[in-house]
């Protein structure tokens, strides 16, 4: 399942014009700052809280891109579009027309 769950979050960063290494921060920062916060008890308050908040601050930049941002319009770097958005190159030239 968390195979699946990878694939599906790199095809749709993919599809935000993003390459696969923004997991890291989206999934990977969150999971270990959480890991920490409930096994190192023996912190202070304020380093703990801190654990925390980084967590939630990536938890939630990382759900609004995969969940709610709309992708790249037309085709990038990964593909076409696939709601079948305008063909636009992205090697072409704006002033060659």
């Amino acid at each position: 399942m968390i195979f699946a769950w990878l694939a599906l979050a790199t095809k749709r960063l993919h599809d935000r014009n993003k390459n696969a290494w923004w997991l890291v921060p989206f999934v990977f920062v969150p999971v270990v700052c959480q890991g920490m916060a409930i096994n190192v008890l023996s912190w202070s308050g304020i380093a703990w809280l801190l654990v925390l908040i980084i967590s939630g601050v990536f938890g939630l930049w990382g759900s609004i891109e995969l969940l709610f941002l709309q992708g790249s319009v037309g085709n990038n770097r990964f593909g076409p579009d696939p709601l079948g958005g305008p063909v636009v190159n992205p090697f072409s030239d704006a002033k060659s027309g």
